[in-house]
């Protein structure tokens, strides 16, 4: 069962990639990736416009030139009122920094799965709570090295940056998106493509 309306989840228009002959795009989700550190998982601002279609997930790039800058900005105004840690001060800025190479690295860029290279769709717990989305793909047959975790919201959440306005909202949303990214691999992995047909 969902927790949000599944319109929230309504296709939006692709910006980069293109769909083949036959392919119709069902839901789209704003999502952002996620690395392990030591026993939890951080958010990077890097944020992707992800398509579930008939036949495969593309993630497109999206472009956060400004809101690097409001981010940087936010950090500093932040640091005026709160005594940040020296530590939290240093992950918040290496956060940042890594996500702006990893943003305009790829920009303009998409990448896409076939349902064929994924096993499924698996939610990630952080302390019971459900958080994170993974991506379990079959071992022989993609191009990324890792299965890929990340956090998924609703393409026209506000302030995408804002930290508590992620930890509040992306357990919901990533549940959805493993329901519902379940449910079109159930009907369409037998039916889509294959890379290696």
């Amino acid at each position: 069962m969902l927790n949000n309306n599944i319109s929230d989840y309504a296709p939006v228009s692709l910006k980069i990639a293109e769909l083949e002959p036959g392919e119709e795009q069902k839901y789209s989700f704003l999502v952002c990736p996620c690395e392990k550190q030591l026993f939890a998982y951080q958010a990077l601002m890097v944020y992707y416009f992800c398509h579930l279609t008939n036949q495969r997930l593309i993630l497109e790039t999206k472009s956060m030139g400004k809101e690097y800058q409001i981010a940087k900005g936010a950090l500093s105004v932040l640091k005026l009122f709160v005594d940040v840690p020296a530590y939290s001060d240093f992950s918040a800025k290496q956060n940042l920094s890594k996500s702006k190479k990893l943003s305009d690295a790829q920009a303009g860029k998409y990448f896409s799965l076939l349902y064929s290279d994924i096993k499924i769709f698996e939610i990630i717990k952080v302390f019971g709570i459900p958080s994170f989305c993974k991506i379990v793909l079959k071992k022989s047959s993609n191009e990324f090295d890792n299965d890929l975790v990340f956090g998924a919201l609703k393409v026209t959440e506000k302030s995408p940056l804002n930290p508590s306005f992620i930890l509040s909202n992306i357990g919901y949303r990533s549940t959805d998106f493993v329901e519902i990214a379940n449910r079109m691999l159930h009907k369409y992995a037998d039916t889509a493509p294959s890379l290696h047909s």
